[in-house]
C-alpha cells in the first residue's frame, strides 16, 4: 500500500485580496491554525410510500443555500494588524482566496467574504493573538489544478470519444482497465492518460 499524498501546514493558505485590477492576493502573517468550512442550508420533506402507505415515510432533503467560513488564530503580526483591521471595518466584503497545495496540483476557493468577527488579546508573559472569523458573500468558486482523482472521466465535446485518465502513475492494471472502458477509436496509454 502506497502512503496518500498529503500536505503541510504552510500549503494552506488564507490569502486576502486588494482592491487592485487585477486583484492582488496576500497571506497575512501570524496564523498557528486555520481552517475552512462549507455548509450547506437543507430544507426537509416527508416522502410516502404509494404502494405501501404504513410503511414510515422517508426523509428527502434539498439544498437551499450553501455557505462557507474561515477562522483562524495565531499572533498577532505587525505586518498583519492593518490588513485585517481595514478588512474587518469594510462595509463590504473583501476579495479572498483558500489554498491547499499537494506537491501533485492544488485547490482553490475563490470569492469574497465578510470578516465577521475579530479578536485581539493578550496574557501576561505571552504575545498579542488574533482570531478572526470570516464568512461568505456569494459563491465561493473551486479550482483544481494538477490533481488526479484517480478514475477516467470523458473529455471534450459532448460525444467526444476521447478519454483522459486522471490516476495515478501507468500500471499494467489500469492500461488493461481503460482499454476495457474506452471506444476502441483509440487505445493508446501514455503519461498517465487513456486517448
Amino acid at each position: 500500500m502506497s502512503a496518500p499524498v498529503t500536505a503541510r501546514f504552510g500549503k494552506f493558505r488564507v490569502l486576502l485580496g486588494n482592491a487592485a485590477s487585477p486583484i492582488v492576493y496576500a497571506a497575512p502573517c501570524g496564523f498557528t491554525s486555520k481552517s475552512l468550512s462549507l455548509g450547506k442550508s437543507l430544507s426537509e420533506v416527508l416522502i410516502p410510500d404509494c404502494e405501501d402507505p404504513d410503511k414510515p415515510m422517508s426523509t428527502g432533503r434539498d439544498v437551499e443555500s450553501t455557505t462557507a467560513s474561515v477562522s483562524g488564530e495565531g499572533v498577532l503580526a505587525a505586518s498583519a494588524v492593518i490588513t485585517w483591521l481595514d478588512a474587518y471595518e469594510s462595509v463590504e466584503s473583501v476579495p479572498v482566496k483558500v489554498e491547499v497545495e499537494f506537491s501533485n496540483g492544488i485547490v482553490t476557493w475563490t470569492g469574497n467574504m465578510h470578516v465577521e468577527t475579530l479578536e485581539i488579546g493578550a496574557e501576561q508573559g505571552g504575545r498579542v493573538t488574533i482570531n478572526v472569523s470570516m464568512q461568505s458573500d456569494g459563491d465561493l468558486v473551486r479550482t483544481d489544478s494538477g490533481l488526479r482523482s484517480g478514475r477516467c472521466r470523458t473529455v471534450g465535446s459532448m460525444g467526444s470519444t476521447r478519454r483522459r485518465h486522471l490516476g495515478l502513475a501507468p500500471t499494467r492494471e489500469l492500461q488493461n482497465w481503460c482499454n476495457q472502458q474506452f471506444i476502441p477509436i483509440s487505445r493508446e496509454y501514455q503519461g498517465g492518460q487513456c486517448v
